[in-house]
């Protein structure tokens, strides 16, 4: 199955993908690391998306390139995580890595439980990893029954047998490009 994912962070973009056909959308703000987009912005994307038939996930962050959060931030993130539900998203997009240099699995429980019922995906923390570290993070994700992996630098097509979903995000410097359906 092949899903057309379009990462933006501007309604207009969000606009202009759906004329263009994309499914999916992900949405993020517009700042340099990616983060949380705001209530606003969720909800009217939500709300348009919904209208043209298409699915809305959103990245769930705080501003910290390495995606090593502290229990404040992971606090600030799960409130994110149950706003973005009560909006009508269809899913989130999580990150979160130990200062060790392998995923923080009690943190990301934690941000899935808080997303009961909606699609969670495992965002671009994954290339940060050291291989032997991504492979275990792909079998964790796997077993925690995430639907989706994002990744910029990994074609994690030979992963596991399923399908790999296509994403088109060459707004965004062709990041994104390689989604893993879980």
């Amino acid at each position: 199955m092949l899903i057309k994912n379009k990462v933006v962070t501007t309604f207009v973009a969000v606009t202009a993908a759906l004329n263009a056909g994309y499914t999916h959308l992900t949405i993020a703000s517009a700042t340099s690391p990616l983060t949380t987009p705001s209530h606003g912005f969720i909800a009217e994307t939500v709300r348009y998306a919904h209208e043209h038939g298409a699915a809305v996930d959103v990245l769930i962050a705080a501003p910290k390139p390495d995606y090593i959060y502290n229990d404040s931030e992971i606090k600030i993130m799960e409130a994110d995580v149950f706003t973005v539900q009560s909006l009508g998203a269809d899913g989130v997009i999580i990150n979160a890595l130990t200062d060790k240099g392998g995923l923080d699995s009690s943190s990301l429980v934690q941000l899935i439980a808080a997303a009961g019922g909606m699609q969670v995906s495992l965002g671009w923390s994954i290339d940060q990893l050291a291989p032997s570290q991504a492979t275990a993070a792909i079998k964790w994700a796997h077993d925690q029954q995430l639907d989706h992996i994002y990744s910029t630098q990994h074609d994690l097509s030979d992963s596991l047998v399923v399908p790999v979903v296509a994403s088109d995000a060459a707004d965004l410097s062709d990041q994104y490009r390689f989604i893993l359906e879980l």
